[in-house]
């Protein structure tokens, strides 16, 4: 979680933190633009907006983040970036943690 314009979601950074294994990134702005990208081994595997007619490729691991998430739905689209988020880094980010960035950013 990020309040430094989307720096996790650029390339060069996903290739980096990357480099030992995977990264993943959703961002989201106020104009509701969201950008959904994957990384492994220090490679960006895909990045794009989260929408219906998104092409994410032929990536296993990202299709079986994405598997079942619609997005052509706009409700809850930031809940389903995070899920894919999760489910491709196998990583979840503690609630107490979230909920802390969250309060620390509007404050």
């Amino acid at each position: 979680m990020e309040c430094n314009n989307y720096v996790g979601s650029q390339r060069e950074v996903l290739e980096r933190l990357s480099r030992n294994g995977k990264a993943a990134s959703l961002f989201w702005n106020v104009n509701a633009v969201r950008r959904l990208s994957f990384a492994r081994d220090g490679q960006l595997i895909s990045s794009e907006e989260p929408w219906e007619e998104a092409d994410f490729g032929d990536d296993p691991e990202v299709a079986a983040a994405l598997d079942g998430l619609d997005f052509g739905d706009w409700r809850h689209t930031n809940a389903k970036g995070i899920t894919a988020v999760t489910r491709f880094t196998g990583r979840v980010l503690p609630e107490d943690d979230l909920t802390t960035a969250i309060q620390d950013m509007y404050q």
